[in-house]
């Protein structure tokens, strides 16, 4: 299969990989790339999310008929790339920017397919914690192994620990005496910057 740069270098066009800064709860700051959709999400479909009935993430691809194809171009380029070649193309986007990129999120839909995956985002997270990006994520993969990515990136599982545990939970479950998303990236790094914590996520 051929790199996507190498098919932006036949075609003459922009191939970057498709990604985004910021949305409604992540600040411009912080660069987010997903592998997949929340439709093909692995995780849901080896029955291993806690949350498919209430997937925020496939909310949005329901809702919003752009973001599934989007999404879906984002899988296609993560698919037929090689690590190295993606974390070029995305330190070339940050360096592009006119105010500085502090975070990397991975997964904001869909999960880690396999193994190979797991290992590519270290690849991916490794270069550019290099470059002094912070990078963090989420998986429901509690099959997989993420030792390694975790040397590089901030590793949540969901309903499981990895750097951090961050499990749903009903409002009315909620024990105030432990974390506690805010649900406002731009006020709150616990994710980036947290080890060992279960945070919690009240289910909206």
């Amino acid at each position: 299969m051929l790199d996507f740069s190498y098919n932006q270098f036949l075609k003459g066009i922009n191939m970057d990989m498709p990604v985004t800064f910021g949305n409604s709860k992540l600040p411009s700051s912080t660069m987010i790339m997903n592998m997949g959709s929340a439709t093909n999400c692995p995780a849901r479909k080896l029955g291993l999310c806690k949350v498919c009935k209430k997937c925020y993430a496939l909310k949005a691809e329901r809702l919003w008929p752009n973001v599934k194809p989007y999404r879906n171009r984002q899988a296609h380029q993560w698919s037929a790339s090689k690590a190295e070649t993606i974390a070029e193309s995305l330190t070339d986007q940050i360096s592009r920017k006119r105010n500085p990129v502090k975070a990397f999120r991975f997964s904001e839909s869909g999960d880690f397919r396999s193994q190979k995956d797991v290992d590519k985002m270290t690849t991916v997270c490794k270069i550019l914690k290099s470059q002094g990006v912070k990078c963090y994520g989420y998986t429901a993969r509690s099959d997989l192994k993420f030792k390694e990515l975790m040397k590089v990136a901030s590793v949540q599982g969901s309903g499981f620990m990895l750097t951090n545990e961050f499990t749903a939970t009903p409002k009315d479950k909620i024990d105030h005496s432990k974390p506690v998303c805010k649900g406002d990236c731009s006020i709150c790094n616990m994710c980036v910057t947290g080890k060992g914590l279960k945070i919690q996520m009240i289910e909206h």
